[in-house]
C-alpha cells in the first residue's frame, strides 16, 4: 500500500464506528469494582486456561515471541508475521479508574512564574480588535530590541501578518479580555477555519534565560492542553519522522543529545513538574522546515534557516503503572484541538476528543517545546492484577476482525507487530486504562520513514471485545 493509502485508510477508521467482527460484545463498566471482578471471573471460566490442582489458580498459555499465519480474505491475503511484545511482568496488570483533571488558575499562575524569568512575562490575548493592536505593539518592540535575527524575522514576517489577518474575524466579537492571569472565556478561531469556538484560554509570553517563549493554556468542552514553545519557532513546520528517514537521506540528527539523553531530559522535565505515572512510550526524529502556509512555503528573513533538517527529538510520554504503558499510536498522540465539527445534538462547534499524553521536543538547546494534553487524575485502582484472556482466544478474535477489515476496505496490508499494553477507554464520562492487544499494520518502509504507527485492531485483553480508543470517536 502506498504512503497516502495507508494514512487515508487510518484516518477513515478514526472517523467511523469500529467493526464488530467478533460477534456479540458484552458491555462492561471497567471503572466499577464489581464489574471488573465479574469480568475477570467470567474470563477464568472461558479463557481456555488450565486449572492448577495445587493452587486452584488459572494457568494461561503464554503468548509466543513470534507468530506467523495468513488470513485469506475475499480479494486479498493478509500475512501476520509479527514479533509479540509483552510487559516484563505482564501477568500483574492494574486496572485504573481516571477522571479529567482541570487546571486551576492558581496552577497556571504557578507554572508561569516557575517557568519564566522574573518580571519578563506579559499576557498575550489577541482575540479582540483592541488586544490585537496591543499584542502587535509589544511584539514589534521585542523585534526591534532583540539581537536574534530569526526571532525578529518570525515576528515581522509570520506573527504580525497572522494578527493582521485575524482583525476582521474578531472585529465583531464580544470577547472581553482582562489583564488578569487566569483562564478567560472567549470565542476563538478553531483550527485552520474561521468559525469561532467557545473556550477558555490564557496565553503568556516571557523569557527563559533571556530567550522568548509562549505558554498557551486552553480548554473547551472536550479538550484541555498546556503548551510551551519558543516564540521563534512560530515560523517552523516540525514533523515526526522515523529512523528510516535518516537511513534514506544519509542525514544525521543535528541534536547534540543522543536519543537516550533526550528521553532522559524529557522525563526529568516532566518529573520536575510533579507529574507522576508517566513514562516514555515513543521517540521520533523531528524534521523541521520553513513555515508552511497551506500549499505555499513562505520563506522569511535572512536570519531564518530555510532548509529542512533533522533537529532534535519529539519524546512522547503516556500513563504507566509498573510494567504496563499506554501503547503509542499516531492517532492518539495528536492534539485534536485543530479538528472542530458541529455537534449534532447542540449545534455548537466542538473539537474532536483527544487522549492524554505529553510531548517534549528536545534540541541541542534543551527543551524547545512541551505539550501536556488532556491530563487525567487517578480515582482508584479497581483491580491490582486483572487476569488476562488466553492469547489464543485473543488471536482468534484478531483473525476474524482482520478478515472483516480487509473485505470491507479491500485493503492489502500485513501485520508485523503485536503488543500488549494499556489502552484508554471512556464510558459515560468515566475513563479507565485496561490491558489490550494491539495488532499493528505494516506498510514496509513507509512506517519506518514516516514514524506512522497504526493498529488495525485493538483487543481488550480481559474479555476479547474490540476496543474503541478515545480518539476513535467524536464526542
Amino acid at each position: 500500500m502506498k504512503k497516502n493509502g495507508i494514512k487515508a485508510l487510518a484516518c477513515l477508521m478514526v472517523m467511523v464506528t469500529t467493526l464488530t467482527a467478533c460477534g456479540e460484545k458484552k458491555e462492561v463498566d471497567y471503572v466499577d469494582n464489581q464489574n471488573v471482578s465479574e469480568s475477570v471471573a467470567s474470563m477464568e471460566e472461558v479463557s481456555g486456561g488450565a486449572s492448577s490442582e495445587a493452587t486452584g489458580e488459572v494457568v494461561y498459555e503464554e503468548a509466543p515471541e513470534h507468530i506467523t499465519y495468513d488470513v485469506v480474505c475475499d480479494r486479498v491475503t493478509v500475512t501476520v508475521d509479527a514479533d509479540v511484545s509483552l510487559p516484563q511482568k505482564y501477568e500483574q496488570c492494574k486496572v485504573v479508574e481516571l477522571e479529567k483533571s482541570v487546571m486551576s488558575d492558581e496552577e497556571l499562575k504557578s507554572y508561569v512564574e516557575s517557568t519564566f524569568d522574573e518580571g519578563s512575562y506579559f499576557l498575550y490575548m489577541p482575540y479582540s480588535e483592541d488586544e490585537i493592536a496591543n499584542a502587535k505593539d509589544k511584539l514589534i518592540s521585542i523585534a526591534a530590541q532583540t539581537s536574534d535575527e530569526r526571532l525578529s524575522s518570525v515576528i515581522n514576517d509570520v506573527i504580525i501578518p497572522q494578527l493582521d489577518a485575524s482583525v476582521d474575524t474578531y472585529a465583531d466579537s464580544d470577547n472581553t479580555i482582562t489583564d488578569e492571569m487566569k483562564f478567560q472565556s472567549l470565542n476563538v478561531i478553531a483550527g485552520m477555519g474561521n468559525e469561532l469556538l467557545p473556550c477558555e484560554m490564557c496565553n503568556v509570553i516571557g523569557t527563559i534565560d533571556g530567550e522568548y517563549y509562549i505558554i498557551e493554556a486552553y480548554r473547551d468542552k472536550t479538550n484541555q492542553f498546556v503548551r510551551l514553545s519558543k516564540l521563534s519557532d512560530a515560523g517552523k513546520a516540525a514533523t515526526d519522522v522515523g529512523p528510516g528517514y535518516a537511513e534514506m537521506t544519509g542525514e544525521a540528527n543535528s541534536c547534540e543529545y543522543s536519543r537516550e539523553e533526550a528521553q532522559q531530559l524529557a522525563l526529568d522535565y516532566v518529573n520536575g513538574l510533579g507529574i507522576e505515572n508517566m513514562s516514555v512510550v515513543y521517540t521520533a526524529d523531528v524534521l523541521t522546515s520553513s513555515y508552511d502556509a497551506g500549499e505555499e512555503i513562505v520563506y522569511i528573513g535572512e536570519g531564518y534557516d530555510n532548509s529542512s533538517k533533522l533537529e532534535g527529538y519529539n519524546v512522547y510520554l503516556a500513563r504507566s503503572y509498573d510494567d504496563y504503558k499506554i501503547v503509542f499510536t499516531s492517532e492518539q498522540f495528536v492534539n485534536w484541538y485543530d479538528v472542530a465539527y458541529e455537534d449534532a445534538a447542540s449545534g455548537e462547534l466542538v473539537t474532536m476528543r483527544g487522549s492524554e499524553f505529553i510531548r517534549v521536543w528536545v534540541t541541542s538547546d534543551g527543551i524547545a517545546a512541551y505539550e501536556n494534553c488532556n491530563e487525567l487524575t487517578e480515582v482508584n485502582v479497581t483491580a491490582e492484577a486483572a487476569n488476562l484472556l488466553d492469547f489464543n482466544s485473543v488471536n482468534e478474535v484478531a483473525k476474524d476482525y482482520i478478515m472483516d477489515f480487509a473485505n470491507t476496505y479491500e485493503a492489502a496490508f500485513d501485520v508485523d507487530r503485536i503488543t500488549l499494553g494499556y489502552a484508554m477507554v471512556e464510558q459515560d464520562g468515566k475513563y479507565a486504562i485496561i490491558p489490550a492487544w494491539y495488532y499493528f499494520m505494516s506498510d514496509g518502509d513507509v512506517n519506518n520513514i514516516d514514524a506512522y504507527e497504526f493498529p488495525v485492531v485493538v483487543i481488550n485483553a480481559l474479555d476479547g471485545t474490540i476496543v474503541e480508543l478515545v480518539t476513535s470517536s467524536l464526542q
